[in-house]
């Protein structure tokens, strides 16, 4: 009978353990199949992992304890141009500066249009690596009760959620303009390896996307900034701040459409006005 009960016990544990190994096995190929495509500057690695395991294992977290570890693991970041010289804050404390002048001799050390849009463009391309390309969720949402959050929002669904990754600010003597980030993104390559350019890492890679928004051919991201208004060709005006926001439509784990733009403070309270329930 003592032999028996072991053996049983020996059975339900090897069973655990199978099952514990088969889950192992099957985030670490989507942990492998997402970071490679990170690039190798990638800087927020600890928040890519934590958001990781959050999408994809299990474990229930609290709202609380989620944003917390989000302002953890996650910080924001501020983009400040001068006009000799500009830097990268993390969290309210200096994180990099960034240089102006060019590799070659006679270069101008002044802030150009050039460098505000590759600035930019390295932020976006950030926004969208720390959320896993639009696969990893970075918000609280709980693994049950969809029915009574729907009910909860009327039956709606098209709410959307917003993370802020960087604010882009200008401190400059005298008001100026920048254009042309669209042509920098379509025009400059992000890896030279491949030659995939910023726009197609940015606004073409696979992602998580609602079906209307792939109905026409159109990506999903042209098409759902049409319908929320965001400029995708957006113009700088030093008198104003931006933000690099990472947008979540949509309320189901694993589900819905994520994108990450650039966009006017007036833009993004509009785009979230009505939020996911639990930011």
């Amino acid at each position: 009978m003592i032999q028996m009960k072991n053996k049983g016990q020996w059975n339900r544990s090897l069973i655990y353990y199978s099952i514990f190994a088969i889950a192992f096995l099957v985030i670490l190929t989507f942990f492998s199949k997402v970071h490679s495509g990170l690039t190798s500057s990638f800087r927020d690695k600890g928040c890519w992992a934590s958001i990781s395991t959050k999408t994809h294992t299990s474990f229930e977290y609290s709202v609380f304890a989620f944003e917390n570890e989000m302002n953890v693991f996650c910080p924001s970041y501020e983009v400040i141009f001068g006009e000799e010289k500009g830097e990268i804050l993390k969290a309210g404390e200096h994180y990099q500066d960034i240089n102006y002048k060019r590799f070659y001799e006679g270069s101008d050390k002044k802030l150009t249009e050039e460098k505000v849009n590759e600035a930019v463009a390295d932020e976006i391309v950030q926004c969208w690596q720390k959320f896993g390309h639009g696969e990893l969720d970075a918000f609280y949402i709980p693994q049950g009760g969809w029915d009574e959050i729907k009910d909860a929002l009327g039956g709606r669904t098209d709410h959307v959620g917003c993370r802020v990754c960087a604010e882009i600010t200008f401190k400059l003597p005298e008001e100026r303009i920048f254009t042309s980030l669209k042509n920098y993104l379509k025009e400059t390559k992000l890896n030279t390896a491949t030659g995939q350019t910023y726009y197609e890492y940015i606004a073409e890679s696979e992602r998580f996307c609602d079906e209307e928004y792939l109905l026409d051919g159109e990506n999903c991201w042209e098409k759902f900034a049409k319908e929320k208004k965001i400029d995708t060709s957006l113009t700088f005006d030093t008198s104003q701040d931006y933000l690099v926001v990472f947008v979540r439509r949509e309320t189901e784990k694993q589900k819905g459409t994520l994108n990450s733009y650039v966009m006017s403070l007036d833009t993004k309270n509009r785009v979230c006005k009505k939020p996911l329930p639990f930011r």
